[in-house]
């Protein structure tokens, strides 16, 4: 049976970076296709005066 939807959640921190795509079922559960991380450092030198 085909998923009801596809979502993807992408989460933007100061040192990493997160992304999970999922298949939502219409009961509402949900089948994880990829999940990755990445170390980013998007913050690094924010905090140096």
């Amino acid at each position: 049976m085909p998923p009801e939807s596809r979502i993807a959640v992408v989460d933007l921190g100061t040192n990493s970076t997160r992304l999970l795509v999922a298949d939502v079922a219409g009961d509402g559960s949900l089948t994880e296709l990829e999940r990755r991380s990445e170390v980013t450092r998007l913050g690094d030198g924010v905090d140096a005066t």
